[in-house]
């Protein structure tokens, strides 16, 4: 009874999703280049090609388990600067909440981490370090779900669990610019390949020059903004034109197939039923970001972050 007790506290009153066994957390899906890679980069570098950062020969992209969690919240946060220690810490503690229901939902969080043993130049590494023996250190998250689709045309219109929604990309801000976000949008390609996603989504500040450069770069395009089903989907996630302190943003997808399957009406009819009962079964979780306020107070920060960034308060 009490083994039992302790699983549902380590994967949420439900069990763990499905999904979170496919492939099981802590699988590493991006690996440091071999040696002979390495190599072979030096010798492109002498051909005057721009030189890798250091951690591109140490970095790895793997699937997080419970155990990163403080450390993903604390890299969430990492933005700001000019919150009390008090403030910070609750914001922590209630990320880390939502990251666990989020999880009992199907979202799936990668980390990028780099060995503890390699030195930072003298820095202090990972989004906040949790002070233990830990192996790696965290410099970047992003995190994949589902369950933005439930309920909504886009999700009717396609097969269950074939596609996903990228949010919270955050990279640690002393190690931006190192090919890091770009390393993590790999890792979101290798798992959807493992699960057999046909398309990505993600939402990006129409503002954030430096996120729509690395999402364009990694393939993503911008959808056509007046198509209802696209229209729909982005206010459901509150993140229409005005929404969110006046800011605006751009729906971008990636299809990983040529020939990305799209459900009829009859399908969608089907589809719509599964959704609406996956919907209704989840109900009673406090997941969504847009809900932070109400138990953490008004001084915190929104946890949603688009595109390397978290709204401010």
């Amino acid at each position: 009874m009490i083994q039992r007790q302790q699983q549902q506290l380590h994967h949420g009153a439900f069990g763990m999703h499905p999904l979170l066994q496919n492939p099981p957390p802590g699988t590493v899906l991006i690996r440091p280049p071999s040696r002979r890679s390495k190599m072979m980069n030096n010798n492109n570098n002498n051909n005057n090609r721009k030189k890798h950062h250091w951690t591109h020969n140490v970095l790895r992209i793997r699937l997080a388990t419970t155990v990163d969690d403080m450390d993903i919240a604390n890299l969430r946060l990492s933005v700001f600067s000019n919150y009390s220690h008090q403030v910070r810490q609750v914001f922590c503690s209630r990320s880390c909440q939502v990251l666990a229901n989020r999880r009992i939902r199907g979202a799936t969080c990668l980390v990028a981490t780099v060995p503890t043993a390699v030195p930072l130049d003298g820095r202090t590494g990972g989004g906040g370090g949790t002070g233990d023996d830990r192996q790696d250190l965290v410099l970047g998250s992003v995190e994949c779900s589902v369950h933005e689709f439930d309920g909504t045309q886009l999700g009717r219109r396609r097969l269950p669990n074939s596609v996903l929604y990228i949010t919270e990309v955050a990279v640690n801000p002393v190690y931006r610019r190192c090919g890091i976000g770009s390393t993590l949008l790999k890792g979101v390609d290798e798992l959807a390949s493992i699960r057999k996603v046909e398309s990505l989504y993600l939402h990006v500040d129409v503002e954030n020059e430096a996120a729509l450069a690395l999402y364009a770069k990694a393939g993503y395009s911008v959808v056509e903004a007046s198509e209802p089903m696209y229209q729909e989907f982005t206010t459901s996630l509150n993140l229409h034109d005005g929404a969110t302190q006046g800011r605006r943003h751009h729906l971008l997808c990636k299809h990983l197939t040529t020939r990305p399957t799209w459900l009829n009406d009859n399908n969608e009819t089907n589809n719509n039923n599964n959704n609406n009962r996956a919907k209704n079964t989840n109900d009673n979780v406090d997941d969504d970001y847009n809900n932070d306020a109400a138990a953490t107070a008004t001084a915190l920060p929104r946890t949603r972050s688009i595109g390397f960034e978290i709204p401010a308060k």
